[in-house]
């Protein structure tokens, strides 16, 4: 596509065989018999007509769309994970706060037993 093969430093360049100058333009005009205006998008890899662009951006509305779509499930998922997290620390101080609970009405438990036992004791004593 670029007349300029020697200028294809990048591994992009190469890649996509268009020269770094290219890549950067906001406007290449090609001489394919329409003069076509297209940019080089980098979410796509590849150029497309100037009309997929909004205003300056490197990326067509369709690659920005992509983009913000893998976005949001990254930060859904994220959130999944959060409230997961949260939920199993939920269960575990239930399960913590239930061994306590029962640890004190096991104590509470002995204590009574030891008291019946303390006054069979004491009557028997009299």
């Amino acid at each position: 596509i670029c007349s300029a093969p020697q200028s294809l430093e990048s591994q992009l360049s190469r890649h996509c065989k268009i020269c770094s100058a290219c890549i950067r333009m906001e406007v290449i005009t090609l001489s394919d018999g329409f003069e076509s205006r297209v940019r080089f998008c980098h979410g796509h890899r590849q150029l497309e007509s100037l009309n997929a662009f909004q205003g300056k951006q490197t990326r067509c509305r369709a690659a920005l769309e992509k983009l913000r779509g893998t976005r949001q499930k990254a930060q859904t998922a994220a959130r999944g994970e959060a409230a997961a997290a949260a939920r199993v620390e939920e269960k575990e101080e239930n399960v913590e706060e239930k061994a306590k609970k029962g640890a004190e009405e096991e104590r509470e438990v002995d204590w009574r037993e030891k008291q019946i036992e303390d006054s069979f004791r004491f009557r028997g004593k009299k």
